[in-house]
């Protein structure tokens, strides 16, 4: 499938088979030889959109609703990585009032929107939801039925990189199912995945309601999801250069063109020999991808999931870019952030062994020079270009500290004897 050059392109695509001839217009000009099939609201414009609501009544109940429920709506906002600026603007939806037209002839039965229905054994309007242009871009649908109820979530991968995310977003979703390994984190079910025209569509049932909040504790149960994660399946204890974590981040790296963050990783896992535990991480823990609710603690986009990574990289991802997307700050900013007493006391409470807490900051930022390497080929702009230059800065200027920290071999063999590690 080419790229199209706007989000109505990019909706226009996926919503219909190419023989319908789908396409966005203007309300009032639907031209001869065309049908209009759905009437949406779209914001800020057709070219730039983040959100395509559909009139008549599902689009207006699911509006009324999100109003109500304005945890949710930020929830869904930050599902489609709207910022958080334009939540509030949800509510009352401005912008361009346009058309999905298609061929006369073309057969209503087609559509996904239709195709999805039947899967799901009711009739369905799509809240669709888009990101800004980036390399993992996709159109996330929120699917209700005609009196606005969610019924269901379904993302579209239109390329190769998000099928590689959808599809490790799935196998996560079926372990966390299977495990029964967990305390207090919520997963979706998977309801369905198949092929569509341009593109792998991956559905998933919405997270069981929980509208009283936590009144306190909500540290405490985030630390206890995150030991749910990563012990999805059994952890293990390596040294980083034994482990295969660090030969698939070093190959991830090469492929990437970060030959100077490769040479400080290799000095790094050269002497640091200590041993650290690994486990399942969800790769992309943070503030806006979890929700406390009770006692459980709902979490999605698993598009990033890993099953063997260094212990407490997810806390310290939710740290990082808390202060990198959120407040605006730098790399070097957010890393220095990482850099406090309470992150590492919650890192020593997740199992993480006393002395390795700034290694294990460490191998987070090597993970991300190996995410934001991957990332730049494919993005709009220039922000991951100054990221990776940044990164690889502030990972050589740690190095010396972190050489200098390496443990004497009888500290070593102190913590192994006192059976220091992943918490029972």
């Amino acid at each position: 499938m080419t790229s199209p050059t706007d989000a109505g392109e990019l909706m226009a695509a996926l919503m219909w088979p190419p023989d319908a001839e789908p396409r966005f217009g203007p309300a009032d000009g639907i031209t001869a030889g065309r049908r209009e099939v759905c009437r949406y609201r779209v914001r800020p414009d057709l070219g730039r959109a983040t959100i395509f609501l559909p009139s008549g009544r599902a689009g207006a109940v699911t509006l009324r609703r999100l109003a109500a429920q304005n945890s949710q709506l930020a929830r869904l906002a930050r599902l489609a990585a709207i910022p958080a600026a334009r939540v509030g603007a949800l509510m009352h939806l401005s912008g361009a009032t346009v058309s999905l037209t298609v061929s006369s002839s073309a057969d209503p039965a087609t559509s996904l929107v239709a195709e999805l229905g039947r899967r799901l054994g009711t009739e369905l309007a799509a809240v669709v939801y888009l990101g800004p242009p980036r390399p993992n871009r996709k159109p996330v649908l929120q699917l209700v039925d005609r009196r606005g109820r969610a019924v269901a979530w379904a993302k579209l991968a239109p390329n190769e990189l998000t099928r590689r995310l959808v599809g490790t977003e799935a196998d996560a979703l079926e372990l966390i199912a299977s495990s029964g390994r967990t305390t207090v984190l919520r997963a979706a079910r998977i309801l369905d995945r198949f092929e569509w025209p341009g593109a792998e569509v991956l559905v998933f049932d919405p997270l069981p309601p929980a509208w009283i909040r936590a009144r306190g504790g909500e540290e405490q149960l985030v630390d206890a999801a995150l030991v749910d994660i990563a012990r999805l399946i059994e952890p293990t204890t390596s040294s980083i250069g034994e482990s295969q974590w660090s030969s698939s981040l070093t190959d991830r790296l090469e492929g990437a063109g970060a030959d100077g963050v490769v040479a400080s990783f290799e000095q790094l896992a050269a002497v640091r020999t200590e041993e650290l535990s690994f486990g399942c991480w969800h790769g992309d823990f943070t503030s806006w991808n979890h929700d406390v609710r009770g006692d459980r603690v709902n979490v999605w986009d698993w598009e990033r999931f890993d099953r063997s990574v260094p212990l407490g990289l997810d806390l310290v991802h939710l740290v990082f870019q808390e202060h990198l997307q959120h407040q605006g700050a730098s790399i070097t900013d957010s890393a220095s952030a990482t850099d406090t007493s309470g992150l590492r006391a919650r890192l020593r409470r997740l199992g993480v062994t006393p002395g390795t807490e700034d290694l294990v900051v460490s191998c987070y930022l090597f993970e991300l020079a190996a995410r934001y390497g991957e990332d730049r080929s494919m993005a709009v702009g220039t922000r991951y270009e100054a990221w990776c230059e940044e990164l690889e800065e502030v990972l050589a200027e740690r190095l010396g500290r972190l050489v200098a920290q390496r443990p004497r071999a009888s500290e070593a063999s102190l913590r192994a004897d006192t059976g220091e590690g992943f918490p029972e």
